[in-house]
């Protein structure tokens, strides 16, 4: 019924009106510009500006702090232009990504089980509200590029160098995609046990493919005696642990792992445990006969045993999204092609879209966008006849970001500074004087003397 030409269209239409809806509905109050945000928005306009592509992406957040590639940072350049340097381009890049992802799923679901059960999958994401404004934002295309490459492909030539591109290009968004080189070694042996003759072509071959979204990297590096590389064998020896504590780590990780399929099967915290490892172990066991969904599902138990074994002192985030994800992937294939699975995908999906919507309607976020534009808009307003306002800004170490570009984006840059201090910081600030306005959480003090 579901799998008609007709039917499969109209679910994909309704599909990506609740994607677009959960998408952009009150963008600009969900919308943070942290230290990521405001780091990729000064990296692409200097690249607009001196007409020079930049070659390192991202910092990996850890003690080494080597970078990733700069294929973020590129795809964000021609919306940083049609957007004219609005700041808020980057919240709806993320939209549309989200939408893409959404559309993707659906396809992927569609091709091995049912249109349904793609849509019913689509809307358990997409209500979820994975609105990330980073380089993460785009695992989920490669998460699932790479499962379809492996459970549908044969062990050809073309699907192996394909595979190995895409985990080469994930790694260059977030390092988790690590996780995926197992997979990727797994499928190499079993190619080359089929492929008796040129053996070693078809090796190099597959190293170039993986090397390929490193280019810009290995440019860098030459350039720069091999530092970034460097960086990452420091990190190596510096973020590896072997002390006594790895029992505390690995439940650590678990209970990360746990917390994080919160996001495709909302459950409450004393649940979640149990169920997200139950349904690891009644997947390998289901599948036990299926080596390539057992390829992709020891991604799961692989990125927790290795997580044990991080001594860093800040926890990396997002580092488990690909294995969970891959779980979701591998248990919607499961249990959707009966009519008891597509049950519980419907439940799901409702629940997830009554909690969301609801929490859409009523929720205001003091931090979001909106609130931080205002106050620059207000700041600049009250500044008049004067085009540049002077600013004193304070807060907490790391939090606060972004009001220096929407300044500069609304800001005239010419003409004199106005006399009097504005100064702007959370509305709890014991340094305002008594004249703020308030902007969700934060507060703007007129005529401000330090």
């Amino acid at each position: 019924m579901f799998n008609t030409r007709f039917s499969s269209v109209c679910l994909l239409l309704l599909l990506l009106l609740i994607s677009l809806f959960f998408s952009f509905y009150k963008l600009e109050n969900l919308y943070h510009i942290g230290y990521d945000q405001e780091r990729d928005y000064q990296e692409v306009q200097q690249m607009v500006l001196t007409r020079r592509p930049v070659l390192i992406g991202p910092r990996v957040v850890s003690e080494a702090g080597f970078h990733l590639g700069p294929w973020h940072y590129y795809f964000l350049v021609p919306f940083y232009l049609a957007f004219r340097a609005d700041p808020i381009f980057q919240a709806y890049v993320a939209g549309m990504v989200n939408v893409a992802i959404v559309a993707w799923l659906f396809y992927f679901i569609r091709k091995h089980i049912s249109s349904l059960a793609g849509f019913l999958a689509g809307v358990i994401w997409v209500s979820e509200l994975h609105r990330v404004s980073w380089n993460v934002m785009y695992y989920p295309m490669a998460v699932i590029a790479i499962v379809e490459v492996v459970i549908s492909r044969g062990y050809r030539l073309k699907s192996l160098l394909f595979l190995a591109f895409l985990v080469g290009m994930g790694i260059n968004f977030h390092v988790q995609f690590i996780f995926f080189l197992p997979v990727l070694a797994i499928f190499i042996i079993k190619y080359f046990r089929i492929k008796k003759s040129k053996r070693i072509v078809g090796l190099l071959s597959v190293i170039g493919a993986f090397l390929v979204p490193f280019a810009p990297l290995i440019i860098f590096d030459i350039r720069h005696n091999f530092i970034n590389i460097a960086t990452v064998f420091n990190f190596a020896g510096q973020s590896v642990s072997l002390s006594s504590g790895y029992i505390d780590r690995f439940v650590f990780a678990v209970i990360q792992f746990s917390r994080e399929f919160r996001s495709f099967l909302p459950l409450a915290e004393p649940y979640e445990l149990f169920v997200s490892l139950f349904l690891l172990v009644a997947l390998f066991y289901l599948n036990s006969r299926n080596l390539k969904i057992l390829m992709l599902l020891l991604v799961v138990p692989l990125s927790i045993v290795a997580f044990s074994f991080y001594g860093g002192s800040h926890w990396p985030e997002y580092y488990l999204a690909t294995a969970v994800l891959v779980l979701f992937l591998i248990l919607t294939l499961t249990i959707g092609k009966n009519a008891f699975g597509i049950v519980a995908l419907f439940i799901v999906a409702i629940f997830s879209m009554i909690r969301t919507l609801n929490l859409l309607v009523t929720y205001d976020d003091t931090l979001g966008y909106n609130h931080q534009r205002d106050a620059v808009l207000y700041i600049l307003e009250k500044a008049k006849p004067y085009n540049r306002p002077n600013i004193t800004y304070d807060f907490p170490v790391g939090e606060g970001n972004g009001f220096g570009i929407i300044r500069t984006y609304y800001e005239k840059p010419i003409g004199p500074h106005n006399p009097s201090m504005f100064f702007v910081g959370y509305s709890d600030n014991p340094r305002h004087n008594g004249t703020e306005m308030l902007f969700g959480r934060y507060a703007v003090s007129e005529n401000w003397r330090p």
